[in-house]
């Protein structure tokens, strides 16, 4: 425990009629962190075909604490895959007892031959939440669902479009979807609703958008070494230095200590000076050839 004020009550009067004489503190509790081993454990879905994107609905949103304390955490998941006849008939899964059981959502998103690749959910009100989703070429959609309600037919939004292939989607902020598209990197403001022109264009493919531990930093990945940094939702993009030899990148994430890890084809390396230069990374681990560090998180 840390005192870090004190504060003396007003002392008697002539007449001993005075307040009570007392000390108070103002005090800061000190941080307890446990470190656990987690213990994964493999959940069956009953498909056969690849699974595209996973989301799974989270009560922490960022600057709010204990937001939807009716809701217990990560009990509904969504899974998208490639649309076929028997399973993913609508491309799209979803579970709300944290994936002990799976159904098929009503409401069709995409026409039959189209594949749902990106999904993304998070809460809109204390008991309604959206799911976002994109599908193989570039148009997005949205359905908002009650709590207690997932089994209803879904009434998907006007498809809004995006360049013309979507290779990324991320709702990292309540008001920044991020979208990249044929290399370059869209947000939208209103969830989905509409999209304002690139903030950043390029000719490379990015391959992940993530979010620093401490909310400030967005950072984006690609092909061919691509490490891009936006700050504090400034809307623009800086371009930063990769590792020798970094070639394409799959993942990212910068700790809160300000580490930034990053996984390319096999391997995981590491930046202790934000990418500023290719002297600041280390290669942490090689996991050997076809093994591709798809997401990093700590």
């Amino acid at each position: 425990v840390t005192i870090t004020q004190k504060t003396h009550g007003a002392g008697p009067v002539r007449e001993a009629a005075g307040a009570a004489i007392f000390d108070s503190f103002e005090v800061s509790w000190p941080y307890t962190i446990e470190l656990l081993k987690h213990t994964l454990t493999a959940l069956d879905t009953g498909e056969t075909e690849d699974i595209n994107d996973i989301a799974v609905l989270s009560d922490l949103v960022v600057g709010c604490q204990d937001c939807f304390p009716g809701y217990d955490p990560d009990e509904i998941i969504y899974l998208v895959g490639p649309v076929s006849a028997g399973l993913y008939s609508t491309g799209i899964i979803y579970s709300t007892d944290a994936g002990s059981t799976w159904a098929d959502i009503g409401g069709l998103p995409y026409d039959v031959d189209e594949n749902v690749t990106q999904v993304e959910i998070g809460f809109m009100t204390d008991t309604q939440f959206r799911v976002i989703v994109a599908n193989d070429a570039n148009d997005i959609r949205y359905a908002d669902v009650t709590l207690g309600a997932e089994g209803v037919p879904y009434v998907w939004s006007t498809a809004v479009e995006v360049g013309t292939v979507i290779e990324e989607m991320r709702w990292l902020f309540f008001d920044r979807l991020y979208v990249a598209a044929d290399g370059d990197i869209y947000v939208s403001s209103n969830q989905g609703d509409s999209f304002g022109s690139a903030l950043y264009t390029g000719a490379t493919q990015i391959n992940a958008i993530e979010r620093s531990y401490d909310g400030e930093t967005v950072w984006a990945v690609g092909e061919d070494n691509l490490i891009l940094r936006e700050r504090n939702k400034s809307g623009a993009f800086d371009t930063m230095v990769g590792p020798s030899g970094g070639l394409n990148f799959y993942s990212i994430f910068e700790a809160n200590d300000g580490r930034l890890y990053a996984g390319n084809g096999q391997s995981v390396y590491l930046s202790t000076n934000g990418a500023l230069n290719t002297g600041g990374w280390t290669e942490l681990k090689d996991f050997g050839t076809n093994k591709t560090v798809v997401t990093v998180n700590c």
